[in-house]
This record gives C-alpha cells, sequence and structure tokens, in this order.
C-alpha cells in the first residue's frame, strides 16, 4: 500500500547479520511464498520472489512493487479492517481517512485535486489568484487543467479543489478546517506558562509570512544598522530551517486529517507538528540524501511556482545545513502514528548548560548507568524504532557529546563519555 520495498528472508534481524538459507529452505520459499501471497491478498499483488547472494551466503528477496489497484488487503479480512500501512518499523491497520487516500491514488488522483462544494471561483481572492498566474487572468480551461477547479460528477458544475482553497481563498479554514495553524509561546521549556496562542487561518503564502514574524523576534539576538533602521544580527535557530519546516508541514501534510499543524515555541526549542505520516518511505538517518514524496502534488506544484519553494528534495538537506552552519544541535526527525514532529533546537551559548535529553532518549539512561555501550539494535529494541530512528538517535547523543563511536562498520559501538 506504498511505493514498493524489499523484503530480504536470511538476514538476522537484530544484528543484520546475513545467515543464508539451506537448498531446502530456499527451494520452499521460491514454492511457497508466491501462492502464499496470491492466496492472502486481494487484488493480486504486483511480486517478484528471487534469490541473490550476500556475502557467499544465499538469502531470497521478496520485492513488492508499487501497486496501481490501491488498497490491498488481507483477503480473510476484507475492506477496510483487513488494509495496513507501515509506519516506521511497525506495520498498522490503515484509519478510515488512509484507506480513502489508498483508494484516491489506486484511481491516479489526489486529495488536494478534489472539488469542495459549494465553493465556487467567486469564492476565491482574485488578487491572489491573479499573483499565482503572474498578474494574469486564467481561464476557466487553465483552472480545470491546473486542479483548481474540478467538475463535480453530479452537478456538473465548477468548485474549487482542495489545493485552491489552500492557496487563494482568503479564509480556507471556514471551508477546511484542516488548514488552520496552532501557534503558542511558551514562557520556558515548559507549558507550564503560556506567553502567546494564536488559531490562525490564512492562505499559503500569506501563512508562511505570518508565523515567521510571529517566530522571527522571538529568536533574534543582537541587531545591525541597515539605513535608518535595525535588524537582527543573528538568530538562535535558522530562519531558512524554520520557513523550510513549515512549509513541509503546510504543503505536504494529510489534509484529509481534520486537525491544525500545531507550532510550540519554547526558550530552548520550536516544535512543529502536522498531521498525517510521511508520503513515502524516508529513512530518518539519510534524510539529507534528497528523496521527497508528494501528497500534494498540485499544492507543491503551486508553492514552487510562488517561490515559496525552490526545488524538489532540498528541504531537509537545507534544514541540516542551516542548522550546522549555524552551530546548532542537529534537528530532531519523529514520525509517529499518524503525524511528524520537527524539533529544532536554539544554538547554545559557550559554557552553556547542555540541552536536556528528550523524555525519549532518558529510556538509555539505564545504559550510561551500567556503562553498557550502545549498539543500533540495542536502541532499536529499547526505544522500539526503527534501526533508521535508532541511529539518527546515537547520532544525536554524539552531536550532544554524551557518547563517542568505537570501531568501524558493523563492529560500532558507542561508548558513554
Amino acid at each position: 500500500n506504498d511505493i514498493g520495498g524489499i523484503v530480504i528472508i536470511g538476514v538476522e534481524d537484530g544484528t543484520r547479520e546475513v545467515r543464508g538459507l539451506s537448498e531446502h529452505e530456499v527451494d520452499r520459499c521460491l514454492e511457497r511464498i508466491p501462492q502464499s501471497i496470491a492466496d492472502a491478498i486481494e487484488p493480486h499483488a504486483p511480486v517478484a520472489v528471487r534469490t541473490r547472494t550476500l556475502g557467499g551466503n544465499v538469502v531470497v528477496e521478496i520485492e513488492a512493487f508499487p501497486g496501481g489497484r490501491k488498497p490491498y488487503s488481507i483477503r480473510s479480512e476484507g475492506i477496510p479492517r483487513g488494509v495496513y500501512v507501515r509506519v516506521g518499523s511497525h506495520t498498522r491497520r490503515a484509519s478510515e481517512e488512509q484507506v480513502h487516500d489508498l483508494m484516491r491514488a489506486g484511481k491516479g488522483g489526489a486529495f488536494d485535486a478534489e472539488p469542495i462544494s459549494p465553493v465556487t471561483l467567486s469564492d476565491l481572492d482574485t488578487h491572489l489568484l491573479n499573483q499565482l498566474y503572474r498578474n494574469t487572468i486564467p481561464d476557466l480551461a487553465t483552472l480545470r487543467a491546473d486542479k483548481l477547479l474540478a467538475i463535480d460528477p453530479v452537478t456538473q458544475q465548477d468548485f474549487a479543489t482542495v489545493a485552491a482553497i489552500i492557496l487563494v481563498h482568503p479564509h480556507p479554514c471556514r471551508v477546511l478546517p484542516a488548514a488552520e495553524v496552532l501557534f503558542t509561546h511558551f514562557k520556558d521549556d515548559t507549558t507550564a506558562e503560556i506567553l502567546r496562542t494564536e488559531d490562525i487561518s490564512a492562505p499559503l503564502s500569506t501563512m508562511v509570512y505570518y508565523l515567521m514574524n510571529l517566530i522571527e523576534p522571538s529568536i533574534a539576538e543582537g541587531t545591525i544598522r541597515k539605513g535608518a533602521a535595525l535588524q537582527p544580527h543573528s538568530f538562535t535557530i535558522p530562519p531558512l530551517a524554520i520557513r523550510e519546516a513549515l512549509l513541509n508541514a503546510l504543503v505536504h501534510r494529510r489534509y484529509t486529517a481534520v486537525a491544525p499543524v500545531k507550532i510550540a515555541l519554547f526558550s530552548d526549542r520550536l516544535e512543529i507538528l502536522s498531521p498525517g505520516n510521511f508520503p513515502g518511505p524516508i529513512d530518518l538517518d539519510e534524510l539529507d540524501s534528497g528523496v521527497s514524496y508528494f501528497r500534494n502534488p498540485t499544492l507543491a506544484h503551486f508553492a514552487r511556482r510562488l517561490g515559496l519553494v525552490e526545488r524538489r528534495g532540498l528541504g531537509f538537506p537545507t534544514i541540516l545545513n542551516s542548522c550546522r552552519e549555524n552551530n546548532n544541535p542537529p534537528p530532531r526527525f519523529v514520525e509517529g502514528s499518524d503525524y511528524i514532529k520537527v524539533t529544532l533546537f536554539r544554538r547554545r551559548e559557550k559554557n552553556a548548560q547542555p540541552l536536556p535529553l528528550p523524555t525519549e532518549l532518558t529510556i538509555l539512561e539505564s545504559f550510561r548507568k551500567k556503562r553498557e555501550p550502545l549498539t543500533v539494535a540495542a536502541v532499536k529494541e529499547a526505544l522500539d524504532v526503527s534501526a533508521g530512528t535508532a541511529r539518527a538517535r546515537i547520532k544525536e547523543l554524539m552531536a550532544r557529546g554524551v557518547v563517542f563511536a568505537e570501531g568501524k562498520g558493523r563492529t560500532t559501538r558507542y561508548r558513554w563519555r
């Protein structure tokens, strides 16, 4: 129910050591697996089963290709109960909204291109629409082709799509409650005292600049004079990283979930939480690879046209690089059951106390107390996360100066300082 992947039989789960299979086991896999898949999954799943040699050992690979007839389900359970999705290292039964998303994907569509009745062209902001088309007035055919208008199959009338409402409706949240953003500024590093809270509904381009204007004064340090005005000299969190994280949350979130994007500004960090998992399989240990997937392709296209997004696949690398260049701790990315949470930590002054470890990392305190070295497999088991997430957590500990690496490759151990 995603974009495909490979299962390898003959590799030990915890250590990833290639054990291989006997000739009898290989024969049994090649005979039984294709039939088992055909019997269990409906509709017919495009899967290839083959052998491969890794380090002198024979393993069996099961490659699942991107399915074009989503949703695929367990035949004995049916739809919707038998539809499953992958979240990190876990398999979960798909929610009702996820099943609808899969059905849409199976038909080659996306939610952001669906019409929303009774919103018509006259309800959209003409000035913003003209800006979107570089000060020209688009005709109906162009708006339909660009998926900002869609014909309702029942009434045969043109209605604005989800993307159009997010981009150019003056008050998107009145039509699409999921378009709301909740901003909260806390006094310190806890949620005990709130300095400011605001529910925000605005077109996408206006929303990004409004949020940046809310956040920047609280992360600025020092000023320099430019002409007659004083401007911030530097920021404890790089604005470029914040802007990219905000755009990711607003453009790629799951709009079928009726929940706002939540932004929380603390004395030591900024947290951005958006509904929905990653739209494709993302390895949290390789976020700088430039891999990108689009849940809302129409929205992503017009975000580029507005100059909000420069090029595809640069969001995560931009966040990582700008934090590194600004001497900030590495940002933290978490994929939950149905949300993505990005945490950008403030830059620490020299001789400042280290930031407290996130709750998830305090689970590893037992290793520290026993002076036991960390391994990817041990962290994976302790935190119940994927191997990629485990590596990311270890990297975070290394960046904080808590552990150091010893050894190379699979023999690497991470020891406490």
